[in-house]
């Protein structure tokens, strides 16, 4: 899915009074991952990074779903990660929580890939190149019920 509004979409911030919605971000390459999270945080969310999906799952696995510690409102992972694929980081994300949005983040236009991506899970799916508003756009959608929670 790739998404051409034109917009700079809405912030978080017009929630007033609500917690701030935590984002974790897994990017590979540090200087996407960099871009992302400014611009997330900039946009009011509360982000966290890894750069694969072995500090995924082991973050997942301590302060995930920790009581008392902030949950996760959305997860934002590119496709091809160097130690597994986005497709085994939904599978394992789905086991532990159904609903959490996952946006997938990709060069792969192969539309296959993209149809197994929806079918384990995925909320939506962005192809590299995409502009940074548009992921906060995205966000603000999938996040807008749990920002009014």
């Amino acid at each position: 899915m790739h998404i051409d509004t034109g917009e700079r979409g809405p912030t978080i911030a017009r929630w007033a009074g609500a917690r701030r919605l935590r984002v974790l971000v897994v990017e590979d390459d540090g200087q996407l991952r960099r871009l992302m999270v400014a611009r997330l945080r900039a946009r009011g969310y509360d982000v966290v990074e890894a750069e694969d999906g072995v500090d995924l799952l082991g973050w997942m696995g301590s302060t995930m779903w920790t009581p008392g510690e902030a949950p996760l409102d959305a997860v934002v992972t590119d496709v091809n990660l160097p130690d597994m694929t986005a497709l085994e980081v939904l599978s394992a994300l789905r086991v532990r929580d159904a609903a959490i949005p996952i946006v997938l983040v990709t060069g792969i236009t192969d539309a296959e890939v993209h149809r197994e991506a929806y079918a384990l899970g995925a909320s939506a799916i962005l192809t590299k190149p995409f502009d940074l508003d548009e992921l906060g756009t995205v966000l603000t959608g999938l996040t807008a019920h749990a920002a009014s929670a």
